[in-house]
């Protein structure tokens, strides 16, 4: 179930078992007919890159397989007579893979889900791109000072990766406007609240500091210590009593693994993750497994496995290997023990931060570290094809 990184690595895994074998068949599900880069949406809600970049079909990924697709929209899972429940039609199953990914969560915030923008889809993302220009279109012609200063505000809720790049976006695009509808570039205000005493915390200190001096650099106001309380159609409020107004205010703080999975009846921990054992079985069924971001996994520190693309790549193949050993007889499992090899977030087009391995890097050289990452990810996806694509979208067109 899902046509994320995580189902996609499933099901190739499971076919490259498989392939011979007719009397193994595998189905993916999914509600669109692509897999989306949602690494990338931040470029599309900056107008950096076309929405057909971060899109690749899945009949495309799947072609040399022998994996059905099926696009349709998962109603429920009836566990007790082995079933999936679609909108149009219902599926027997022996062995169910669980990888719907995440989705935004408002923590209760009052008005997060009303009135601020979320960045996890590509309609979000097109949302937020259509709403940017249409501030700047207000602002050119708006007299009054003050209302002016409210449609050029923006404000990043989270200063996580998604919020940090997401404001990165932001910081090149807004310059570019404001010259395009004869704004001051002055009139412009950027800004990242935070309810962490820093932004990237889970950076080294000495990569954090880089990110912070480029995005201040650049204008971009950091409110750390600054909790959003609140969000109106014209104002946020902070904790600390501060009400800043602004139309525009882009949530990335919090997530939560896709509500669909509340309505399987399996155990679940943090976030609505469904609880697995170190075989990325569910607890309450061994022929049911979480992958990816629905997967509430513990690492040898004792915490979460965090949601982003290398473990979901992780997750898929132990799941799909132990799914292979369970079917050939073999009584042998494997365990998950993750190994990630870093993590980097790009603040713009052509700058970055890097922890790769435990080196750090910056500037231009961790730009092309994530671009090169990128396309490894790409590469395993939809092959090469699918990289020459992403190559003439960041570097041979414009949005």
């Amino acid at each position: 179930l899902g046509g994320g990184y995580a189902g996609i690595e499933a099901a190739k895994k499971l076919h490259k078992q498989f392939k011979k074998d007719p009397n193994v068949s595998i189905t993916l599900i999914d509600q669109n007919p692509f897999h989306g880069l949602i690494t990338e949406l931040h470029e599309v809600a900056g107008y950096r890159v076309e929405e057909d970049s971060v899109k690749i079909p899945l009949k495309h990924i799947l072609q040399y397989t022998k994996t059905k697709f099926i696009q349709d929209r998962i109603e429920k899972v009836d566990l007790k007579n082995r079933k999936v429940v679609l909108t149009n039609q219902e599926l027997k199953y022996d062995y169910l893979v669980i990888a719907t990914g995440s989705e935004t969560s408002s923590f209760g915030i009052p008005g997060i889900e009303d009135h601020a923008f979320s960045l996890w889809s590509l309609d979000d993302a097109i949302k937020i791109k259509k709403h940017i220009v249409q501030m700047f279109e207000l602002a050119k012609n708006e007299k009054n000072i003050e209302k002016r200063k409210q449609l050029l505000t923006f404000v990043v809720g989270g200063g996580g990766f998604t919020g940090v790049e997401m404001m990165g976006e932001l910081m090149q695009w807004t310059r570019s406007l404001a010259k395009e509808y004869r704004i001051d570039g002055k009139e412009v205000r950027l800004i990242i609240a935070e309810a962490l005493p820093q932004i990237l915390p889970t950076l080294k200190d000495n990569l954090t500091k880089k990110a912070v001096r480029f995005l201040e650099k650049n204008n971009v106001e950091i409110m750390t210590n600054s909790p959003i309380v609140e969000v109106t159609p014209d104002s946020v409020s902070l904790k600390d009593g501060q009400t800043l107004k602004t139309h525009t205010v882009i949530w990335t703080s919090g997530v939560q693994a896709n509500s669909f999975v509340k309505e399987t009846g399996l155990s679940l921990a943090k976030r609505n993750r469904i609880k697995v054992n170190r075989y990325l079985q569910s607890v309450d069924d061994a022929k049911v497994y979480a992958i990816g971001d629905n997967a509430y996994s513990i690492d040898e520190k004792g915490n979460g496995v965090p949601p982003f693309v290398e473990a979901a790549l992780q997750t898929a193949k132990v799941a799909a290997q132990n799914i292979a050993n369970d079917i050939k007889g073999i009584k042998e499992m494997e365990e998950f023990n993750p190994n990630f090899h870093g993590v980097m977030v790009s603040i713009g087009s052509i700058y970055a931060v890097a922890d790769i391995m435990g080196f750090g890097m910056s500037w231009i050289f961790a730009t092309l570290m994530k671009h090169l990452v990128n396309l490894h990810y790409i590469f395993g996806v939809g092959g090469l094809e699918s990289c020459i694509d992403y190559l003439q979208h960041h570097f041979l067109s414009k949005a």
